[in-house]
């Protein structure tokens, strides 16, 4: 049987969500050897285009992997940190804030579309959903590390139009929470178009893909 990494009672006494139920002893092994290379100084990190930034200060994703060829869909990652960043950190933290989390869980969705699924640089993206639980303090100082896995994929014309993807963060071998969320794909004028059907004369758009969009 392959050892795995189970999610636990949250915080607050109740059962995680169950967005992913375990880590498989494939990724632990990856992330382990990532611990052994861990260097802060570094400030390893991806091209901040693959996560729509433009001030390297503002990517929170330090290396990111497919767990193997064999399951495509499933992705590691590293995520960075930095203590003196002027707006997560503009009052003294001791811990890595829960929302920098959540923003390092929506740039690795960017990227992980990009590397790995071939949407162009220039799309537009409308998140649709996100559910994020916690359950320990990320501690600064020490490497946190995502593993996650991508969901739900619909393609149109060979592109894709949309995904799911959940995942979990990950800091001394142990589960700190875990973050889920869907989004829409567009190129930019389609997008334009959909807005302009969006009107609140219109009411509900049951057949969209989204109620309010929130382009990212």
């Amino acid at each position: 049987m392959q050892e795995a990494m189970i999610i636990g009672d949250g915080v607050d006494g109740r059962d995680a969500p169950g967005v992913l139920d375990a880590v498989p002893a494939g990724v632990l092994e990856k992330l382990t050897e990532w611990v052994e290379t861990f260097d802060p100084s570094a400030r390893l990190q991806i091209p901040q285009h693959l996560v729509h930034k433009r001030d390297p200060r503002n990517v929170f994703i330090a290396r990111l992997e497919r767990v193997s060829e064999a399951r495509p869909d499933e992705l590691a990652a590293q995520l960075i940190f930095d203590p003196t960043h002027p707006y997560h950190f503009e009052h003294p933290q001791d811990h890595v804030p829960g929302m920098m989390l959540m923003e390092a869980g929506r740039q690795l969705g960017l990227a992980v579309t990009h590397l790995f699924y071939g949407v162009p640089l220039d799309a537009m993206f409308v998140l649709n959903d996100v559910n994020a639980r916690f359950r320990r303090f990320a501690e600064l100082g020490e490497p946190v590390f995502v593993y996650s896995a991508v969901r739900e994929k619909v393609y149109r014309r060979g592109r894709l139009m949309s995904m799911r993807q959940a995942g979990l963060f990950i800091q001394r071998g142990e589960l700190l929470g875990s973050m889920e969320g869907s989004w829409s794909v567009y190129d930019r004028r389609t997008l334009e178009r959909l807005r302009r059907r969006l009107r609140p004369e219109d009411g509900p758009a049951a057949s969209l893909p989204m109620t309010a969009p929130a382009a990212e």
